[in-house]
């Protein structure tokens, strides 16, 4: 059962901080009655302000210019949106405004996953356990220096590697590199 989403975009000004007559532009998304604000980080005067359209009136150079940066971020809100409906990822307004601020796809390493988790666990696991993951962890840099690279991010690793990876490991690479 797919329900029924409602996602609206609108601009406007938080007229209660007025600074030097200015007040912050920000875009809120709402998906079925749930907000979030997007501080854009630009600021009008509040008299060029027009509430009813979310625009700021006039044809001054400094609002054509306001103007086209809120196009540029509807266009952009828009395709967060889409992205995620196309990735059937859940949709809700905090969700869209994660993916336009690039906050939802952070990449992560293979050695950062790997360092991570060492110094996680070094509390929980005991030193026998412990030091096999550093072992491994080894292995892993050996293996990425045999292939020529630093690292690798979790998203490009393929099957591929991962066979390649093991082969390594069988075929006695670890020690061999260490002198064994």
């Amino acid at each position: 059962m797919q329900l029924q989403t409602t996602f609206t975009l609108s601009f406007w000004v938080n007229a209660t901080h007025i600074k030097n007559n200015q007040v912050s532009v920000f875009a809120r998304v709402t998906v079925n009655g749930k907000r979030a604000n997007i501080s854009l980080q630009r600021k009008v005067i509040l008299s060029e302000w027009d509430s009813n359209k979310g625009r700021v009136r006039g044809n001054k150079h400094e609002s054509r210019l306001l103007n086209r940066y809120l196009d540029q971020v509807k266009n952009r809100v828009y395709e967060a949106h889409d992205e995620l409906v196309k990735d059937k990822a859940f949709i809700c307004a905090q969700s869209i405004k994660a993916r336009f601020l690039g906050e939802d796809n952070e990449e992560y390493s293979l050695l950062t996953l790997a360092d991570y988790h060492n110094t996680q666990m070094s509390k929980s696991l005991s030193y026998g356990t412990l030091k096999n993951y550093f072992t491994t962890q080894k292995y892993i840099k050996l293996f990425l220096n045999k292939k020529k690279i630093q690292d690798i991010y979790l998203s490009q690793l393929t099957f591929r590697f991962l066979v390649d990876f093991e082969k390594f490991l069988r075929s006695g690479g670890p020690s061999k590199t260490n002198g064994k």
